[in-house]
C-alpha cells in the first residue's frame, strides 16, 4: 500500500493487507514491513482490534500475528475504506483530506483562515498540513496556488483531480452512493459474467459516484488518458450501464469519461480483453524501450519477440495501473526479490524505463510480478519446455479453478497452469514448474522451486499465501568460470580502479586487446553501478572461452555521482557460449545479486585479503561444483 502520510490508519490498513495475503507474520518482521518499531506495531495491533472488534481479530502469540476474521462481508468493507471515515480531526490525515476535498469542490480560491475556522485549529496547524499536502499531490502532477489576499486553489487536469478524490477524499468521508438499483443490477451482473472481483467492484461503484458528481458541477474530462488502453468497448453490459447514467442523470458521456469509469475492470486480467482494442504497436514500443535499456545494462540473450508475444497482456495491465497510481497486492513478500534476484534486477531497470515513458513513479509491488516473465524466458533452452505453474489442491476442482483465476488475473492469461490433486502431485515431475500453488504441505517439495502455502480462500476472491524458502542456491561449475579477487582502496576512484582492473587482466592475457575500451564506452553511455553498492561492469571478452569472473573489494566505500560503490563486480562473456555456459552465467548473476542482498556476506567478504581466501570462501560455503 502507497503510504505517503504515515498516520495510524495507514498503518492499520499496511497491517490488514500483510495479514490477508500471509496467514501468520513474526512480530519483528511486520514491524520491519510496515516501517514501525516493534512496540509501536504492538500499539497499533492493539487499537486496531478496538476498531475491528466483532468482525475480524488480530491475535499476538509467542511473537507470530495472525488475522481471524469473524464477519467476511463487514471486513470486506473495512478493506473498502470505512476505517478512514471513523477518523476525526485530531488526525492529520482527516485533516489533510478535508482540506483536500473542499479545494476539490470550489473552483474559487480558499483561505486558510476560513480552513483554521471550519477544521478548529490554529493557523499554524493548517499550514504544516498543507505543506504535507503539497507533496502528496505533487506524484498526481497536481499543484497549490497561493495568491495573498486571496487564498488557495489546485491546479491539475480533471483526470488527476479525479484520482486525487479518489485515493485521498473518498473514503474519509461518507458518500451515500447516487447509483440507482437498476444500476447496481447491472455492476453485479458484471461481477458474475466477467469474473470481476470485489474488489474492482467496489473500485467501479467508487469511480461511479466520483464521475457523475464531478460531471453534475460541470467537471468534464477533456484529454485523452495517454497510454491508457480500455478493451470493454462495445460490451453490452458496459454500454447498458452507460445508457443508465445518461438517462438518469441527464448526462453525455463522452469516450473519454467511459475510459476513466472503466479503468477498475482495466487493472487485471478479466473477461473484457478485446484483441481488436490493443494497440499493439504502441505497447511494442513501450516493450522495445524497456528492453534496450535492459540490453544497455546487462549482456544477455533473450528472445525480445518470444517475450513481448508472452508478456503483452501483464504489461497493457501493469501500464493501467501505473496510469491510475493503482497497486496490486503483494503476494510475494520479497520472495521473488530473494529467489530470482537476477530477473528481479532486470524487471526493476524495465520498469523504471516504463514509469519514464509514460511519466508515471512505479511500484516495487509491480516489480515482482514483472520479474516472472524474465524467469520464465531465461530458464528456457531449445531442449526445454516452458516452466508454467502448478496447483496442488485437496479441496476440489471449484476451488481448484478459483485459485487458477486469481493467479491468472495477476500474471495474465498466457501464463500456462498446470493442476493436481493431492493424489496426483507425488507422481508429477513438479521440477519443471516456475511455482507451485498448494492447499496441502508437500511430503517431497521440489528443489529449487518457490512453494507459495495457500492456507485459507476469503470470501472466494481473495487468496491468503505463504510463500515457502527456497533452499541453497544452485552451485555453479568451476570448470566454467576464471575467477580473480582482489583488495582496492578507496583512495581512488572507480574509473581509476577500472583502468587499473583491465590492465592487470590484459598483463595476465585474460582479456582481448580491446575488452577495456568496450568497457569504458558501455560506461560513458550507461552506468553500470547498481544497489547495496555494487559496481558490475561487464562485457563480450574475446581472449578466453571461460567467463572471467573479478571481484574487487574496497576498503571503504567511494561516493561516484550514480551511487556509492564497495564491490566491483567485472564479468568477461565468452563471445561464443554453448547452452550449459549461458545456465551458468544466469547463475552467476543470480549468486552475485543474492550474496550481496545477505548482511553477512557482505561482511565476511570485507574481512577478505587475499585470492586464496576468495576461493576458501567460495569452497566453504559450497557455491561452486
Amino acid at each position: 500500500m502507497r503510504c505517503y502520510l504515515l498516520a495510524i490508519v495507514n498503518r492499520w490498513y499496511q497491517i490488514l493487507q500483510l495479514l490477508i495475503v500471509r496467514k501468520r507474520v513474526h512480530l519483528e518482521e511486520l514491524s520491519q514491513l510496515i516501517q514501525a518499531s516493534v512496540q509501536t506495531t504492538k500499539k497499533s495491533i492493539e487499537l486496531l482490534n478496538q476498531e475491528i472488534y466483532g468482525i475480524a481479530n488480530i491475535t499476538l502469540i509467542k511473537g507470530l500475528v495472525e488475522l481471524q476474521i469473524i464477519d467476511h462481508d463487514l471486513f470486506l468493507e473495512i478493506m473498502n475504506g470505512t476505517l478512514k471515515n471513523e477518523l476525526d480531526f485530531n488526525s492529520a490525515t482527516k485533516r489533510i483530506s478535508y482540506i483536500l476535498k473542499r479545494l476539490l469542490d470550489t473552483e474559487e480560491y480558499l483561505l486558510i483562515d476560513d480552513l483554521s475556522e471550519e477544521l478548529k485549529i490554529s493557523r499554524g496547524t493548517v499550514n504544516n498540513d498543507i505543506k504535507q499536502l503539497k507533496q502528496l499531490i505533487a506524484d498526481f502532477d497536481v499543484h497549490l496556488t497561493g495568491v495573498p489576499n486571496k487564498g488557495l486553489m489546485l491546479e491539475g487536469t480533471e483526470f488527476n483531480l479525479r484520482l486525487l478524490y479518489l485515493y485521498h477524499v473518498y473514503d474519509f468521508f461518507g458518500h451515500p452512493t447516487i447509483l440507482t438499483h437498476e444500476m447496481n443490477k447491472i455492476i453485479e451482473k458484471l461481477s458474475a459474467t466477467e469474473q470481476l472481483n470485489r474488489i474492482n467492484i467496489n473500485l467501479l461503484k467508487k469511480v461511479l459516484d466520483i464521475t457523475i458528481t464531478r460531471m453534475r458541477h460541470k467537471r468534464f474530462i477533456e484529454e485523452k488518458i495517454l497510454h491508457y488502453t480500455n478493451c470493454t468497448r462495445e460490451n453490452p453490459l458496459i454500454e447498458n450501464l452507460f445508457f443508465q447514467l445518461e438517462t438518469v442523470f441527464q448526462l453525455t458521456l463522452g469516450q473519454y469519461e467511459r475510459d476513466f469509469i472503466s479503468f477498475p475492470i482495466m487493472i487485471t486480467t478479466t473477461g473484457f480483453v478485446r484483441k481488436q482494442f490493443i494497440n499493439d504497436r504502441a505497447l511494442a514500443k513501450i516493450f522495445q524501450s524497456m528492453m534496450r535499456v535492459i540490453h544497455r545494462n546487462f549482456v544477455l540473450d533473450i528472445d525480445d519477440a518470444q517475450l513481448f508475444n508472452e508478456m503483452k497482456y501483464h504489461l497493457l495491465f501493469l501500464i493501467n495501473r501505473m496510469i491510475f497510481h493503482l497497486e496490486t497486492t503483494d503476494l510475494f513478500f520479497n520472495e521473488i526479490e530473494n529467489n530470482y534476484p537476477f530477473p528481479y534486477e532486470l524487471a526493476r531497470v524495465g520498469i523504471t524505463e516504463i514509469g519514464r515513458l509514460i511519466q508515471r513513479q512505479p511500484s516495487t509491488i509491480e516489480i515482482s510480478y514483472l520479474a516472472i516473465y524474465f524467469e520464465l524466458i531465461l530458464r528456457q533452452t531449445k531442449n526445454e519446455p516452458k516452466k508454467k505453474i502448478a496447483i496442488i489442491c485437496s479441496t476440489g476442482r471449484g476451488t481448484t479453478a478459483l485459485i487458477n483465476r486469481q493467479i491468472k488475473s495477476i500474471l495474465g492469461t498466457e501464463i500456462e497452469i498446470d493442476p493436481f490433486s493431492e493424489y496426483e502431485y507425488p507422481h508429477a515431475n513438479l521440477n519443471d514448474y516456475f511455482a507451485i500453488f498448494t492447499t496441502v504441505p508437500l511430503k517431497e517439495a521440489p528443489f529449487g522451486i518457490p512453494i507459495v502455502r495457500i492456507t485459507n480462500i476469503f470470501d472466494d476472491k481473495w487468496l491468503k499465501t505463504e510463500w515457502g524458502r527456497l533452499h541453497n542456491l544452485q552451485r555453479l561449475d568451476h570448470r566454467s568460470f576464471t575467477i580473480r579477487f582482489e583488495k582496492l582502496s578507496s583512495q581512488r576512484s572507480y574509473l581509476h580502479h577500472l583502468k587499473q582492473i583491465t590492465e592487470r587482466l590484459l598483463h595476465e592475457k585474460l582479456i582481448d586487446n580491446l575488452f577495456q575500451e568496450r568497457i569504458f564506452k558501455r560506461e560513458k553511455k550507461q552506468t553500470t553501478i547498481f544497489n547495496n553498492g555494487i559496481a558490475f561492469p561487464h562485457e563480450i571478452n574475446n581472449q578466453i572461452s571461460t567467463i572471467l569472473f573479478y571481484l574487487g573489494v574496497l576498503d571503504q566505500p567511494i561516493q561516484t555521482k550514480n551511487g556509492e560503490i564497495q564491490f566491483v563486480f567485472l564479468i568477461g562473456i565468452p563471445e561464443s557460449m554453448d547452452e550449459k555456459s549461458e545456465q551458468d552465467l544466469l547463475k552467476l548473476y543470480d549468486t552475485i545479486l543474492k550474496m550481496f542482498a545477505t548482511k553477512t556476506i557482505r561482511t565476511e567478504i570485507l574481512q577478505l585479503n587475499s585470492q586464496d581466501e576468495f576461493l576458501a570462501l567460495i569452497k566453504r560455503k559450497d557455491w561452486l561444483l
